[in-house]
């Protein structure tokens, strides 16, 4: 299964216009069936000559322009904040949650997620958008770690923009070790990417493979943030002796 994270600034791009299209095409270049989106634009960010009577029509579009179905978060539903995230799903989710991960005085945080696969072989996928402040993304981070142990068994992809650029803190730690998300590539900013603010991250069951930040011409000006995508399977494939 491919699987890519994407910030897709409220579809604003490097020349500071709003294109929904060209979002649309970075995507279809991913050629991913789970897509992880963070900062979808909410009804006020919206150029005025378009009238949106609902900002989950905007995300409605971009499903249709990409072929994917849509599942919408809290801030999303509500217009709490423009910072909203989604998932893009080429099959029909089950078991769809938004869960806040606020802190107090902070901008609006929540992790989306839904499971894909039948119930014998099923796999969880969630993405995020950490907040700015040192103690605000630790603290998030912590929770985001708490969702995933109380999620259990379950197989499970987080997809998100961590906003972490430092290697040696204590978040970089757990989004590596707790999350299973090291860094993918250098992301932000996308014309000349020098953070590694995007990642992708799996529990121990799964397998993260050719993880890396897309870099086509028209992603480097679609947004100011690159998209990371990679490939994901068990961590040991049926009928498999455990030999590498």
């Amino acid at each position: 299964m491919r699987v890519a994270s994407y910030n897709v600034h409220g579809f604003r791009g490097r020349d500071g216009r709003w294109n929904m299209e060209r979002i649309a095409e970075v995507i279809r270049e991913l050629d991913a069936h789970v897509v992880g989106l963070q900062e979808v634009v909410c009804k006020r960010d919206c150029p005025r000559t378009m009238q949106f009577g609902d900002p989950r029509s905007v995300l409605a579009d971009l499903a249709g322009l990409t072929g994917h179905h849509a599942i919408t978060g809290i801030n999303m539903a509500t217009g709490r904040s423009p910072c909203c995230n989604a998932l893009l799903v080429k099959t029909l989710p089950r078991d769809v949650t938004a869960l806040d991960i606020s802190l107090h005085e902070r901008e609006p945080r929540e992790v989306v997620s839904a499971v894909l696969g039948t119930a014998a072989n099923n796999v969880r996928v969630a993405t995020v958008h950490v907040g700015l402040g040192f103690g605000e993304r630790l603290g998030q981070i912590r929770h985001l770690v708490e969702l995933v142990e109380q999620w259990g068994n379950e197989r499970t992809v987080i997809l998100g923009d961590f906003n972490e650029w430092n290697p040696l803190s204590r978040s970089a730690w757990r989004i590596s070790r707790k999350l299973g998300a090291p860094p993918c590539g250098m992301t932000f900013p996308a014309h000349f990417p020098l953070l590694p603010l995007d990642r992708l991250g799996v529990t121990p069951d799964l397998r993260l493979w050719n993880a890396h930040a897309h870099r086509s011409r028209l992603a480097r000006e679609a947004s100011d943030h690159l998209p990371v995508v990679g490939d994901v399977m068990p961590a040991q494939e049926p009928g498999s002796d455990g030999a590498s």
